[in-house]
């Protein structure tokens, strides 16, 4: 039955697992001024039924299973995040089936698995294992070694090593397995499962509660049936979840067999002791009932929490049920948004967040862009997928991110096997066209590719030509041309990136008094270029920080006026209603960066602004707390103008994340810079390199993450960890990288820009 199990349920479980392990982020996000009393199409007149937002049932590989002990069964999904190989070739670990069962191939000497344990204990290393090649097994945990035994070829058996002399201390724990002789010809074990005992008493034959021993689909008390977690007396089992507002898990309690047992259901915050939320004593027998119960989890909310449900004590034979365990929240109302007929996107260059509207306390001069953000859903929680600005923009064009659509470096252009929003709406007789005054998306780049309209404007072509600025004007002839068409219109603008335009009047006038200094508006991004090649500890003289700083203000006020243009050209089209209009930036690359096109990859230089106003002015004045990327860009224009967003793609339609209709796991972003990754949740970083330990930091108390906090955080760093295996795992394949080629106009426009030397 187990591995008939696992070919059932394998394909719901990968895909639970990619939306909720860290899941339910999906808290009312936003808050209707009206208070949001209008009902969802459909729903009639009755009471509107509770959203489950996470079953752990399908997401039951990534929860800790403990039975005497903690186990993970290999050959599953419970794999992902916790084992892995290493040496010099390791790779993702294979299967093979064994007696039914599903086990996994290791092919390299050394295994490791990660896991937590909730108190100081002492520990044993149990393994099943069939050797192929290998001779002895030594077990260690965390370097301490715990004994070597031999193995015999071709014949299945349960490896046990001694107890530790010394109890570990509570978190997280690293288990190797590492296998003799140093090097063979094929694998060296199968491996069915792991166990880090905890020495006991009981004389009980120990049963390891496998994944299908876990699960029972058909469990039927008094002719009810369930899909229950299935427990033996005394096992927990631990389910990492970000709570949202209102949530409550809901279950039915139930006992297969004799006597009776305790259920408990509790929660567990890094740092702090558990919190029980309800203890029930079970009864079995032939005339055992299911008993509905559930607990609110409000008191957790916005924290990620790891949820236990446990049966410490009760009759040995017995099996404790919690029937169909789920955490549920009331269902948010959607809000009615309409298909737009323009699509208008604005990425502007040379902008941190924190210095725009609403972003900041005290932003820049920018009226349109403030005024803009009053009538729209402004995104407090925008991250970008890449600190690399052809990188983000080929996620923001494609829906993909970077490990799939392969631009991750300057040297890549966006193969042409990777569909565009630009294509796909070109292709459904959509008018499009692309206004870039920005190297970094001119056409060698591959970026321009399905726009029908795109014009190009270099940094050295003179002061009387914007992006913004011609934008405008192309919008108001075909809006008059072709009132009726259906438009995507994408500017990439130069926003306060130099070089500068400033007349000289006013250049005169400009701070810092008597400057005496070498920084020319024209030649500065040259300049600054040559300022971050040195990476000189002195940094930026003030005198030139200082005229630096008021010439970007210039900029972006210019960049502000013309936005204004585009806005007021689509007003007077009579489009205004029906358009949707959205600013955001390439990255975060302003002032303090010295405007680099590639600034540290850090939660500042991932941070990015997002302003959407729907048509109609749906969703006005929302400020949405809910986690958003790029990908979710490229889906809401699909979405307004009626196309169908690829199945690839991760993204979420906006208009529904403002609505507070969330999915879970959406509280984790990823971004990637080389083969370096980075998650996001809250205020929450772990950081990934291949090469070395996950580290982990709470931006809220460390801005710079200077220190790992995962021997403080285990649960969030587990969870984040197994966040990070499943996202890497749900990655369209990638496609073949292509080198980009550029041409005379293209590289003399990156040099002016200060991209190139």
């Amino acid at each position: 039955m187990r591995s008939v199990w696992r070919v059932k349920r394998r394909s719901v479980r990968a895909l639970a697992l990619g939306a909720s392990l860290l899941a339910c982020s999906s808290e009312p996000t936003s808050v209707p001024a009206d208070g949001g009393t209008a009902r969802p199409p459909g729903f009639g007149d009755g009471p509107i039924a509770d959203r489950v937002m996470l079953s752990l049932i399908d997401t039951i590989s990534a929860c800790e299973i403990e039975h005497r002990g903690g186990l993970i069964d290999l050959g599953t999904d419970m794999i992902r995040g916790r084992v892995r190989q290493r040496g010099t070739d390791a790779g993702p670990l294979g299967s093979v089936e064994h007696d039914g069962a599903t086990w996994s191939i290791v092919d390299e000497r050394t295994l490791e698995a990660t896991f937590v344990t909730t108190m100081p204990q002492r520990l044993f290393v149990s393994a099943r294992v069939q050797p192929v090649a290998a001779k002895s097994m030594a077990a260690f945990i965390d370097d301490v070694p715990l004994g070597t035994q031999k193995l015999k070829k071709g014949t299945s058996t349960v490896i046990e090593t001694s107890a530790s002399e010394l109890p570990f201390d509570a978190g997280e724990h690293v288990v190797t397995l590492r296998f003799g002789p140093a090097r063979v010809k094929e694998a060296y074990v199968h491996v069915d499962w792991i166990r880090t005992g905890v020495p006991d008493e009981m004389s009980v034959t120990y049963g390891p509660p496998t994944l299908p021993d876990v699960i029972q689909t058909d469990a039927v008390l008094a002719k009810v049936p369930h899909q229950a977690l299935r427990l033996r007396v005394p096992s927990s089992i631990r389910c990492p979840l970000r709570v949202p507002k209102e949530a409550r898990l809901r279950t039915a309690l139930g006992l297969l067999g004799i006597g009776e047992a305790e259920a408990e259901i509790s929660v567990r915050v890094d740092g702090k002791p558990p919190v029980s939320l309800l203890k029930k004593t079970v009864k079995g027998g032939d005339t055992a009932t299911w008993e509905d119960v559930e607990v609110s989890l409000d008191p957790f909310a916005g924290q990620l929490v790891e949820l236990e449900l446990s049966t410490p004590i009760g009759a040995a034979p017995g099996r404790l049920l919690f029937g169909d365990p789920e955490v549920v929240v009331p269902t948010a109302v959607p809000e009615d948004t309409k298909a737009a007929q323009i699509v208008v996107l604005v990425i502007l260059s040379g902008v941190e967040r924190d210095e725009l509207p609403i972003y900041s306390s005290r932003p820049a001069a920018l009226e349109r862009l403030g005024k803009l953000s009053e009538s729209a859903a402004v995104f407090l929680h925008h991250r970008g997928s890449s600190t690399i600005v052809q990188a983000n923009l080929a996620t923001l064009f494609s829906g993909l991110p970077p490990k799939s659509h392969t631009v991750n470096d300057h040297g890549s252009a966006l193969p042409t096997s990777v569909p565009t929003i630009s294509q796909r709406a070109r292709d459904a007789s959509v008018q499009t066209s692309l206004f870039t005054g920005v190297p970094s998306s001119f056409a060698p780049f591959g970026l321009s590719r399905g726009f029908a309209h795109v014009v190009e404007i270099g940094p050295a072509e003179g002061e009387g030509r914007d992006a913004l600025t011609e934008a405008a004007t192309w919008l108001s002839t075909s809006a008059t041309a072709t009132p009726i068409v259906k438009m995507l219109l994408v500017v990439h603008a130069k926003g306060g990136h130099p070089p500068w335009v400033v007349p000289p009047k006013q250049l005169e006038t400009l701070p810092p008094e008597n400057y005496t200094g070498e920084l020319q508006p024209r030649r500065a991004a040259e300049q600054l270029a040559m300022f971050r090649r040195r990476k000189s500890k002195s940094g930026l003289p003030d005198g030139d920080r200082t005229r630096a700083a008021a010439l970007h203000q210039i900029a972006l006020t210019d960049q502000d006026r013309a936005l204004g243009q585009l806005l007021d050209a689509l007003e007077a089209a009579n489009l205004e209603n029906k358009s949707l209009v959205i600013v955001t930036a390439d990255i975060s690359s302003g002032l303090s960066t010295l405007f680099a096109d590639e600034p540290p990859f850090d939660e500042r230089s991932l941070e990015l602004p997002l302003y959407v106003r729907f048509p109609d002015n749906k969703l006005a004045g929302r400020r949405v707390e809910a986690a958003t990327g790029v990908e979710d860009v490229s889906r809401t224009i699909l979405a307004a103008l009626g196309l169908e967003a690829p199945r690839s793609s991760p993204g979420r339609d906006l208009a529904q994340v403002a609505s507070g209709l969330g999915l879970p796991g959406e509280s984790a972003r990823f971004a990637l810079f080389g083969d370096a990754y980075s998650v996001r949740d809250s205020t929450l970083l772990l950081r990934e390199r291949p090469s070395g330990k996950n580290t982990l930091c709470d931006l809220s108390l460390d801005p710079t993450c200077s220190f790992d906090r995962r021997p403080q955080h285990p649960f969030a760093a587990s969870a984040l960890s197994r966040a990070l295996a499943v996202y890497q795992e749900s990655l369209p394949s990638p496609h073949v990288q292509v080198p980009v080629t550029l041409d005379d106009a293209t590289l003399n426009a990156l040099k002016v820009w200060g991209s190139m030397e």
